[in-house]
């Protein structure tokens, strides 16, 4: 699945950016958006399907609830029941903006969307660009950050795109040592396996299979490094330094050459 890269001046609102991304919404799909924070991973908030496609494409638990959007007030009530009196005075001086209040949830609302709970967390963006969209999907749209989850919430379009481009490297690097003489066999074994018409890839030291879950995002990254984007300089390792073990950390400064850091990785050769 190609990702879609779309300009707009929230000051020129372009009404077929919009509607194409409301199509893409209504289709079950995913869209990332701006909002007056930072941007979201919008998709249909009345749609199971769409909020398991939203956690695979964060790597977000299941079980860790979905914000509804909404563009207008009177909306609330199609996804929330028991609105406690005070709701109209919060709104009135907090929306939009960037308050999210939680409430008893209609049926309407899926599980998957409120994370298997009885309550939904809803908010009204104040983002004119983040209105048309959640306007044109149909009113109602479910956007966490739209970074993978441990990785910083992004503020700009460049910052969404860095997650794929991060994804593209990883498997660069691992292609990279699979041609490589410098790795035995039993260490660059990478099982190939065609779902869907798109590969996926799970290296292994054993032989074993790992069963992962794969997001769109990481289908894509995979089929455009094997199609030859590669974006990774020619490394052969990489390290998430802020998690790793100091031990870990001083061993890839001293044995190997470092030679670029993106998106809390740094790679090296």
């Amino acid at each position: 699945m190609e990702t879609i890269i779309r300009k707009i001046d929230k000051n020129n609102i372009d009404p077929e950016v919009i509607e194409e991304a409301g199509n893409i919404l209504k289709n079950g799909g995913l869209v990332a958006f701006p909002t007056e924070t930072v941007y979201g991973l919008g998709a249909d908030a009345l749609k199971e399907e769409a909020a398991k496609k939203t956690y695979a494409a964060k790597g977000r638990p299941s079980d860790n609830p979905l914000i509804v959007h909404i563009a207008d007030y009177e909306d609330l009530k199609a996804v929330a029941v028991n609105i406690p009196a005070k709701t109209d005075a919060l709104a009135a001086h907090f929306w939009p903006g960037p308050l999210t209040m939680i409430f008893e949830k209609r049926e309407v609302g899926p599980y998957g969307t409120t994370g298997g709970l009885d309550t939904v967390a809803v908010r009204m963006p104040s983002d004119p660009v983040a209105a048309a969209v959640i306007r044109a999907a149909g009113g109602f749209v479910s956007a966490p950050s739209a970074n993978t989850s441990g990785r910083p919430s992004p503020t700009t379009a460049q910052h969404v795109s860095e997650d794929l481009d991060g994804k593209i490297m990883v498997t660069n690097v691992i292609l990279n040592r699979v041609s490589s003489d410098q790795f035995p066999d039993n260490v660059t074994s990478v099982i190939w396996d065609r779902t869907g018409g798109s590969p996926q890839f799970s290296p292994t030291e054993d032989g074993r299979i790992y069963t992962v879950t794969v997001s769109d995002d990481t289908r894509e990254a995979v089929n455009r490094a094997i199609d030859g984007d590669d974006l990774s300089q020619g490394a052969l390792y990489f390290i998430a330094k802020d998690q790793a073990d100091e031990k870990n950390v001083k061993w890839f400064d001293e044995k190997l050459t470092f030679l670029f850091a993106h998106g809390g990785h740094s790679f090296y050769i």
